[in-house]
């Protein structure tokens, strides 16, 4: 019982964090997760979210230190979103505790 309350205090912790704080902001960071470093115009299109609230959810994870946002010159400009060291961390320790949580669960993976 113990560890799913230490568990479950690191999960609400690092929820309240500024990045974490939007379930957009979590899904873009699961999704750079998986991706590493993608094209801006891509993550509209892979995300189905709107250029403008998408780069507003950006500006924030930037701030926070968990995405770089590059120019790029590669025949026209375009702006990269890499996944910083710092944010793969953070994301990968959320999703770590929650899978804590579930095994302590008895949720099987399917």
């Amino acid at each position: 019982m113990m560890r799913m309350r230490d568990s479950t205090k690191k999960i609400i912790e690092l929820l309240r964090k500024r990045g974490f704080s939007s379930s957009i902001r979590l899904g873009i960071m699961i999704y750079l997760l998986a991706k590493k470093k993608v094209f801006f115009m891509d993550m509209v299109s892979d995300l189905n979210i709107t250029p403008g609230n998408l780069w507003s959810h950006l500006i924030k994870l930037q701030e926070e230190g968990y995405v770089e946002i590059k120019y790029v010159l590669s025949g026209r400009p375009r702006r990269l979103v890499v996944l910083t060291n710092k944010g793969a961390d953070e994301i990968l320790c959320l999703l770590n505790e929650i899978t804590k949580i579930l095994n302590l669960l008895g949720v099987n993976e399917t």
